[in-house]
């Protein structure tokens, strides 16, 4: 933690429990706002859309006998990429009991069963004071912008991406309450 507000970053950490073994989705599908996500689970649990489908991510390292973190971009990345890097939509599921799936048994550690998933979650978020040129950006990668960002920092960018996003990691009550706003918004055609 920093010891000022001044030396403070966007940048976080951010530590998940998902409690109990039933099968069900225990963080509806989304993508993170931020540049880039690094997500590290005890068992398998996270999958990605792959454009057809779920792709059980974290279920194929295990059962290709390894342990890894999987990295994702967020709509920053996306946004600052002129939308050649699209935001990674995942979500994370529970498989059920890590005994009747020997692929999440083996990737707890030795004789630990628990009741929880947890997972580390570090979000890289671009310095919120910087100012961001599209023009400055363009490149043969990237291409030209078809709606340009001038003078606009990397902070008010970011609010301007979560504005349009509920948050799904808040309680489901005040979830549908942003997500009921976020439409109301966007039926105005404001959004």
């Amino acid at each position: 933690m920093q010891a000022h507000d001044t030396e403070k970053t966007a940048t976080m950490l951010r530590l998940f429990r998902y409690e109990s073994w039933d099968p069900k989705v225990v963080a509806e599908a989304h993508s993170d706002l931020g540049l880039l996500s690094i997500v590290v689970g005890n068992v398998p649990g996270l999958e990605v859309w792959d454009g057809h489908g779920w792709f059980e991510v974290e279920r194929e390292v295990a059962r290709a006998g390894m342990k890894g973190a999987s990295l994702l971009v967020g709509r920053q990345l996306e946004r600052l990429s002129n939308g050649r890097y699209g935001a990674g939509g995942h979500r994370v599921v529970s498989y059920g009991l890590p005994e009747a799936d020997g692929v999440a048994r083996r990737a707890l550690p030795e004789g630990h069963v628990g009741r929880y998933r947890f997972s580390i979650v570090f979000v890289l978020r671009a310095h919120e004071p910087v100012v961001v040129d599209s023009d400055t950006l363009e490149t043969r990668i990237t291409g030209k912008w078809e709606e340009g960002v001038r003078g606009v920092t990397a902070g008010e960018m970011y609010e301007r991406i979560r504005r349009k996003h509920y948050n799904i990691n808040i309680d489901v009550e005040e979830r549908e309450k942003q997500r009921r706003n976020i439409e109301k918004v966007k039926g105005r055609g404001t959004g």
